[in-house]
């Protein structure tokens, strides 16, 4: 019997290559607003980009500005600080006023303007130019959106709020609380047997009133 077993074994022939087609995961869309204006033929990033959605919440904000006119403006990081910070303080002039008596310093008296000892590039704004900052003024503002987000946040507000319903053994559960220790939460709560997983005392009160809530209390 043995050698039938082996001969089994002789017969076995080199495995053919197979062709087969590439597995492509299904993309299934639950939201019915993204659903109507999903295009099949565009891939999931394309998808999104379409719609004005971001695909990868972890990708680096920033890059390019766009402006309702279309044109683009690059950013370019630290464009108004070019030149390096000095490392020392160059040195200055200063008229030091001395007690006659002492000799001790009573006062310096710094040159008129700007004192600049860190050679900072932004000190040579003047204060009336800094006072007429405003903001982002050139930036304009988002004056329309995309539909399909529009869509989206409009839903979000009226959408209907679905309340948990509670299983048959967290219904089972609390029935037994309630046979046992009645309205007594701190018993509840202390009981190692039905509160094994040690349920707080207002967590046991919330699923409680709501189990009589929806009509199944117990008479004790």
């Amino acid at each position: 019997m043995g050698r039938e077993l082996q001969k089994k074994k002789n017969k076995s022939s080199t495995m053919k290559p197979k062709r087969r087609k590439p597995k492509s995961k299904k993309v299934t869309i639950d939201n019915p607003i993204v659903r109507e204006h999903w295009d099949k033929k565009l891939t999931v990033s394309q998808n999104f980009r379409k719609l004005g959605l971001a695909q990868n919440l972890n990708n680096t904000a920033g890059g390019s500005e766009k402006f309702l006119d279309g044109t683009t403006a690059s950013v370019d990081k630290l464009s108004t600080i070019r030149r390096k910070l000095a490392t020392t303080m160059e040195p200055a002039q200063a008229q030091i006023v001395r007690d006659p008596k002492t000799g001790a310093i009573i006062q310096i008296i710094e040159p008129e303007g700007n004192s600049n000892p860190l050679n900072d590039p932004l000190n040579e704004l003047s204060d009336s130019e800094m006072s007429e900052f405003d903001g982002f003024a050139h930036i304009p503002e988002q004056t329309s959106q995309h539909p399909v987000i529009s869509q989206l946040e409009e839903a979000a507000r009226h959408g209907v709020k679905q309340t948990r319903k509670q299983s048959e053994r967290e219904q089972e559960w609390c029935q037994r609380l309630v046979e046992k220790h009645g309205d007594n939460y701190k018993a509840m709560f202390m009981d190692r047997k039905l509160n094994p997983m040690q349920q707080t005392i207002g967590d046991i009160r919330k699923r409680i009133d709501k189990w009589q809530k929806e009509g199944r209390a117990v008479e004790v």
